[in-house]
């Protein structure tokens, strides 16, 4: 019997096809591996596009402060929302760090910046301080103002209030008879003010409150007692 034998034909039929299984799948690997790369390849062309355009869209940024306002949320909006998760600043202080942050960050390089101040008046107990860091540019100025219509005002004193007569022996005694009766006194902590004036090292409160007695001023009988012995002196 010529040619092959059954189990021969049927082996090399069986290559046969596993030969064109392992190409057809090779090709279909590569095939993937194309896609693959070529979605990276699109990826990495997309991707700077996009930021580029969303860079583009960022023409300035703006933080907002009010009194109902809360340093730690993100500043950008001009009031507190419905659920009160989000809202303005409550600070200078916290609005100029926040600049400082973005622009190390390089975030806001060549954008406008403004930060803007709802009505209101201020309680300022600590100096804003304000750097090279913190300039603008005339690409991208560095503006810090009030909300348009509405008035701000930044206070650094406090209003004193509470006022009550001097009751105190000891303190009445070092004043003039004639100012004892006219004497207030005032509770500066009540207030909120904590701090101690010094003046050349001195401590201003602990000299008012220092149990020497300040020496006596003369009244107005007794200048106009000077005044007459004065010119009765020139007349002789």
């Amino acid at each position: 019997m010529g040619g092959r034998c059954p189990e021969t034909r049927l082996h090399w039929v069986s290559t046969e096809i596993c030969q064109t299984t392992v190409a057809w799948y090779l090709s279909r690997q590569r095939s993937d591996v194309l896609r693959f790369l070529l979605v990276i390849v699109t990826s990495a062309i997309a991707l700077p596009v996009l930021c580029s355009v969303h860079a583009a869209q960022v023409k300035s940024v703006h933080f907002y402060i009010a009194l109902d306002g809360n340093d730690s949320w993100s500043g950008e909006l001009p009031a507190p929302n419905k659920s009160g998760a989000d809202g303005p600043f409550a600070s200078l202080q916290r609005a100029r760090d926040e600049v400082r942050s973005l622009r190390k960050k390089g975030h806001l390089r060549d954008i406008p910046v403004t930060v803007t101040l709802r009505g209101g008046r201020y309680r300022v107990t600590d100096t804003l301080s304000l750097t090279e860091e913190d300039s603008g540019s005339e690409k991208a100025p560095m503006v810090y103002q009030a909300m348009p219509g509405e008035h701000a005002r930044l206070i650094g004193g406090v209003s004193l209030t509470g006022f009550t007569p001097v009751t105190d022996p000891a303190i009445l005694a070092r004043l003039d008879p004639q100012a004892r009766c006219k004497a207030l006194q005032v509770d500066l902590k009540s207030l909120g003010v904590s701090r101690r004036w010094t003046q050349g090292g001195v401590d201003l409160q602990q000299q008012v409150h220092a149990s020497r007695p300040l020496p006596q001023r003369k009244s107005m009988d007794d200048d106009h007692r000077d005044t007459r012995r004065r010119h009765e002196v020139r007349d002789r």
